[in-house]
């Protein structure tokens, strides 16, 4: 009597099977392996004022990249930079006459104006793959963050 089960007529040939090629390679302990994810990562960073978060979370991992270490370092600094200068002008226009107190409040909305367009003018290299780098900004950044 002859068996109907596939199984039981011929041995299973375990060579000629094909595997998923994600499924042989174990799981990667970053999730950010891949470029794309990391450049998304990284355009996260560059958002003025919000991205001091997502680059203090990439600073602290320690399986970040160089190139994420950079940028996060450089987005950091951008941002404290902003910060003073906008507190100083802020405050120091409350304290001064009316003539002084427009010149400084424009002063500052340059300032802001600067940092927004600085940060997105580095998202759009970061998205055409240029180096990311501020000359005077990327020494210092290494010199209080690394």
């Amino acid at each position: 009597m002859s068996s109907s089960n596939p199984l039981d007529s011929e041995p299973l040939d375990l060579d000629s099977l094909t595997v998923h090629p994600l499924a042989s390679n174990p799981l990667p302990s970053d999730p950010l392996v891949e470029q794309p994810l990391q450049r998304l990562q990284l355009l996260f960073c560059l958002v003025p004022v919000l991205g001091v978060i997502p680059s203090l979370w990439t600073l602290s991992r320690p399986h970040s990249t160089s190139q994420q270490k950079r940028v996060s370092r450089l987005a950091l600094t951008l941002a404290l930079l902003w910060l003073c200068a906008y507190s100083l002008l802020t405050f120091s226009a409350g304290q001064t006459s009316e003539i002084l107190h427009l010149r400084l409040l424009f002063l500052d909305a340059l300032v802001t104006s600067g940092y927004f367009v600085l940060c997105l003018g580095l998202m759009v290299r970061l998205w055409k793959r240029q180096k990311v780098d501020v000359p005077g900004v990327n020494q210092l950044s290494n010199k209080y963050f690394s």
